[in-house]
């Protein structure tokens, strides 16, 4: 019976511990998420006037707060922002479906968060795509020499993106334009310098494409769910 080398006992059981480490860190950051919502959105329904209420809140705030930080401290914020953020999206459509009261720039603030996280989702996931299915992608990808057809590739999955982002950004807002007009402008601001930097990497056409499409599909992805309530029509402004 062959004997397992204490090497590779001691391999297996740094990757048992890292993977604890990692469970660990992915279950503090979630929730830390739902805490620090969940707690926020307590107090505010309390309207500070319910002592017992508010203390309940700021326990359920400083308990989040809390995991949010052993989850940076295990990982680092980097790491711990995704798991938070989904959380954090995830508690606050659900309150939104309720009849507790979520602050109109908490809402619009985790849409346009939301709109962020969707885009590079649908980003990255579509990037994978391009490797598998353009032949020699993955090769020129690092040193940026792409051909005509990955260049349109390309510009065919950022407006994928803006469009999943703009229905993100709308869905979590309840119809508030506010947020997809902000995410919009923002997520302009942030390609431009990228690609002043880059311009002479790319041809001035894919520049333009990208730039100017980006502000008017996030738009029209705002336009694509059909499930609002009525009460959402209100919401505005």
């Amino acid at each position: 019976m062959a004997r397992t080398s204490p090497l590779a006992r001691q391999d297996t059981g740094r990757s048992l511990l890292q993977t604890v480490r990692d469970y660990v860190h992915v279950t503090c950051a979630v929730i830390g998420g739902f805490g620090v919502v969940v707690g926020g959105v307590w107090i505010y329904n309390t309207r500070w006037s319910k002592t017992d209420d508010l203390i309940a809140g700021l326990v359920i705030l400083a308990v989040g707060a809390a995991f949010v930080l052993v989850a940076c401290l295990l990982k680092g914020p980097q790491e711990t922002i995704i798991g938070f953020v989904g959380a954090a999206l995830w508690v606050t459509r659900k309150f939104s479906e309720k009849d507790l009261i979520i602050p109109n720039w908490l809402r619009v603030l985790l849409a346009i968060v939301s709109g962020f996280i969707a885009w590079f989702a649908v980003a990255m996931l579509g990037n994978f795509a391009i490797r598998w299915l353009l032949p020699g992608y993955g090769e020129v990808e690092k040193a940026m020499s792409f051909s005509v057809e990955m260049l349109v590739a390309r510009l065919l999955l950022g407006a994928v993106a803006s469009l999943a982002a703009g229905a993100a950004c709308i869905l979590m807002a309840r119809g508030a334009r506010v947020a997809t007009y902000s995410f919009a402008v923002l997520l302009l601001a942030l390609f431009v310098p990228v690609h002043v930097g880059l311009w002479a990497r790319f041809p001035a056409w894919y520049h333009i494409a990208f730039l100017g499409s980006l502000f008017p599909l996030v738009m029209l992805g705002a336009r694509l769910p059909r499930n609002r309530t009525p009460g959402d029509a209100g919401a505005t402004p």
